[in-house]
Order: structure tokens, then sequence, then C-alpha cells
């Protein structure tokens, strides 16, 4: 299970551990690469819950879920 990170009526975003913003021509990571967010629509809603939504991630295939809770930055 994901962490959201922020919230605002319109979205909300995860910081995913396995993309990363920048990668080196053999496929790796690069040492200045940070993880990179993923998106979902939040429904206008800013409550705490948990969300199941279809991942974005090449690695992470299928549907995920994602907590919504008192550490997600409500903007």
């Amino acid at each position: 299970m994901f962490v959201a990170e922020f919230i605002t009526e319109k979205q909300f975003a995860y910081k995913c551990p396995y993309c990363w913003t920048k990668y080196n021509f053999d496929g790796r990571p690069r040492k200045n690469a940070k993880n990179r967010y993923h998106y979902h629509g939040s429904n206008g809603c800013l409550e705490n819950r948990i969300e199941e939504r279809s991942s974005h991630c090449e690695i992470v295939k299928g549907n995920i879920k994602i907590l919504i809770d008192d550490t997600t930055k409500k903007m």
C-alpha cells in the first residue's frame, strides 16, 4: 500500500519507490534522480480513506491501494 503525500479537491499524489526522474543509458537511475510522483483523481473528497486505483507504474502492474490519512498534506 502506498501513502499519498498530498491531496487537493482535484487529485492526490504519492511518491513511487520504483520510478525515477532520470535514467542512465543502461537503464539504472542516475545519482541525482528523484522518485517520480504518480497522480490520481480525488473525486473532490479530502477525507481520510483508502483508494484503489490502476497503477501508472511500469513495475507495479494492476490495481494498487493508496492510503490518504492524517500524514497526507491537504491543500
